[in-house]
């Protein structure tokens, strides 16, 4: 299967037919209620569910009030479900720090982190010195329902070259 690209728009473009017509709008479920009501007749969204606890985090550095971990993003609703992740999996939120990535300095502000947890995009920009982990909020079923709705409905462009198809 070749590689779509996956851009962001606000809920405001889902209103158009034309945007919805070569592109598949997936949220999270969070936002059900305000996006359902602003899609086009007869388009449907697919609705992202979130993991329930973090895999790739060692839970006894979340439980151990004596060692930091910092999450941090530049999306204020991937802070908002770390934290709500970190809580689930019996975390000592006092020995979790939240970064925001769009503040200045905010690199300056890892440090003395046992562990640092960012998003796909954030983890770019993390200095070499930090260990680091990549958190995938998305849930396993719901990358293996993208995957497949990908496959089955999405239509390439006529002027995509063939080898992309």
């Amino acid at each position: 299967m070749a590689r779509r690209p996956a851009r962001g728009t606000g809920f405001e473009a889902c209103r158009s037919p034309e945007t919805c017509r070569r592109a598949a709008p997936v949220a999270l479920c969070a936002w059900a209620g305000e996006l359902a009501g602003q899609l086009p007749r007869g388009v449907a969204c697919l609705w992202l569910r979130a993991r329930v606890v973090w895999r790739e985090v060692p839970l006894d550095l979340l439980r151990s009030p004596d060692r930091l971990v910092t999450v941090v993003s530049a999306w204020p609703s991937f802070l908002r479900l770390a934290r709500a992740m970190c809580a689930a999996a019996g975390g000592d939120l006092l020995a979790c720090r939240f970064q925001d990535a769009g503040e200045p300095g905010w690199e300056a502000r890892l440090a003395g982190s046992a562990l640092v947890i960012a998003d796909a995009l954030t983890a770019q920009r993390l200095p070499a010195a930090v260990s680091a982990r990549q958190l995938s909020i998305l849930s396993d079923e719901t990358l293996q329902e993208l995957r497949a709705y990908a496959e089955r409905f999405l239509v390439p462009a006529a002027d995509e070259p063939p080898a992309a198809r």
